[in-house]
């Protein structure tokens, strides 16, 4: 039963993985664009190129805007700060928090095997579901928690050195693996 249980959870995680190929992730980026003068710009990011970064002010992927939208363009000798954060993170630190709990505290259940007697004897099994279950919560907790903290803030100060740093890392966020 035990190896039926880590053959079935290897499968899951490897087809998992393997399924998203393409290069370009399908990422939504929230951004409050601050100007000199304190006027802050909120939306979604579009694109970024050398000069300029690309707000929508509608949900959008980042480099994937086929339909009509209203694009504002900001010029980094414009801008004082950006702040960048990943559309949706705190529910996906709350996914991701409630799977690792859930497969930790159901590891722990199996582990400590039946009870033989007492007033209230579980099997592994049961064990492993509610240890699953309140581990699970417990780490949804905290991945929700630290999920919906502000993702990453670049003072920009209209220099383009520090327009290149914003637009490397959100890059890097977009093309990378998870």
């Amino acid at each position: 039963m035990k190896l039926f249980l880590v053959l079935i959870f290897t499968c899951t995680v490897v087809s998992v993985v393997a399924q998203d190929s393409s290069l370009l992730k399908k990422r939504g980026f929230k951004i409050v664009a601050s100007a000199a003068d304190n006027v802050q710009t909120r939306g979604w990011l579009a694109n970024i190129t050398d000069s300029a970064i690309q707000l929508s002010d509608q949900p959008v992927r980042f480099a994937r805007t086929g339909k009509s939208l209203n694009i504002t363009a900001l010029n980094y000798n414009l801008l004082a700060a950006v702040r960048i954060k990943r559309q949706n993170a705190g529910w996906r630190g709350l996914r991701t928090g409630f799977i690792c709990g859930f497969a930790f505290g159901g590891v722990i259940g199996l582990a400590s095997g039946n009870d033989k007697s007492g007033f209230f004897p579980l099997s592994a099994g049961e064990k492993a579901i509610g240890g699953g279950l309140l581990a699970g919560l417990l780490s949804a907790t905290v991945g929700a928690i630290i999920g919906a903290f502000p993702g990453r803030k670049f003072i920009i100060s209209g220099k383009k050195e520090n327009f290149d740093q914003l637009r490397i890392s959100v890059l890097e966020r977009a093309y990378r693996a998870r």
